[in-house]
């Protein structure tokens, strides 16, 4: 009876194990693939730059003890404020005429009847899918010192004692970083505006016109 049984557990751990690798483990596997990479390239540098902001500045790379010195040295230093600064003026005008371009651009492509549309939609995801190094180089030619639009618009508009400021420095990065990422909100709010019920809006104008009446 016992060798029976002992037959009998071998041959169910057996199948077991077959049906274990009898399974489709290609779904968890495309999935753990990616998922890999941004742990090793992406959190694990966030985690480590993050837990280094906590330890006492050395020359090294090894660890030598708790402190918020560095946070000391960054809030202390003129060169570390102003590029936080700058930062932040950055980014909240990229955003502001960014929301402000894409916006309205998807709002009339969606709902507007207006000649070229498709046309319109093609170059509004061109900024998208062209290297950033291609834009770039594009806006210093233009705009460069020696740029032609920033040459012919100074030769223009100088009689009035205007002058178009160069590519270089906070104008520069503010335009080119609108013009780069304007896209994305014009893209975003074309899919909102075309996927929303504009009968709804309708009725729901008339409705709050009745109230006002």
């Amino acid at each position: 009876m016992k060798k029976k049984f002992s037959i009998t557990e071998n041959g169910n751990e057996k199948s077991k194990v077959k049906k274990f690798f009898q399974k489709d483990f290609s779904q968890a596997i495309i999935f753990a693939i990616p998922m890999l990479f941004l742990a090793v390239f992406l959190l694990y540098p966030l985690f480590m730059t993050l837990l280094r902001a906590f330890w006492t500045p050395t020359e090294g790379l090894e660890f030598s003890g708790w402190s918020l010195e560095g946070f000391k040295q960054f809030f202390t230093s003129n060169l570390y404020m102003k590029s936080l600064k700058n930062s932040f003026i950055v980014s909240i005008s990229v955003t502001f005429f960014s929301l402000l371009i894409g916006i309205p651009m998807g709002y009339f492509v969606a709902r507007v009847k207006i000649p070229c549309k498709k046309l319109i939609l093609s170059l509004g995801i061109l900024p998208i899918i062209m290297p950033s190094f291609v834009g770039a180089y594009t806006w210093v030619i233009l705009l460069g010192n020696k740029g032609v639009i920033r040459v012919f618009l100074n030769w223009l508009l100088g009689p009035l004692g205007i002058t178009v400021p160069s590519i270089y420095g906070m104008f520069g990065m503010i335009l080119c970083m609108t013009l780069t990422y304007y896209p994305f909100v014009f893209q975003l709010s074309y899919g909102a505006f075309a996927g929303a019920n504009s009968l709804l809006e309708e009725s729901a104008m008339l409705m709050v016109q009745r109230e006002v009446e």
